[in-house]
């Protein structure tokens, strides 16, 4: 589970990741990963593993569209 603080502080680790970052991508069976000059790159976040799970892809989808945050269940 991830708990809102860590999501935001994977975004900021994302958007830092390269220069020109123009997307941030969650895809289950995948790890996060953003597009900078055309191409795609993974993010390694510190202390989680390396794929996401469907679960928690959806997670994060629903507290960035501003639905309800069920992250810290």
């Amino acid at each position: 589970i991830m708990p809102n603080a860590e999501l935001d502080q994977a975004l900021v680790v994302m958007l830092d990741a390269e220069p020109g970052v123009s997307d941030l991508n969650f895809t289950p069976g995948r790890p996060p990963q953003v597009e900078a000059s055309g191409k795609m790159k993974p993010v390694e976040l510190k202390g989680r593993a390396g794929v996401l799970t469907a679960e928690l892809t959806e997670r994060i989808a629903k507290v960035l569209m501003g639905g309800r945050s069920d992250l810290e269940k």
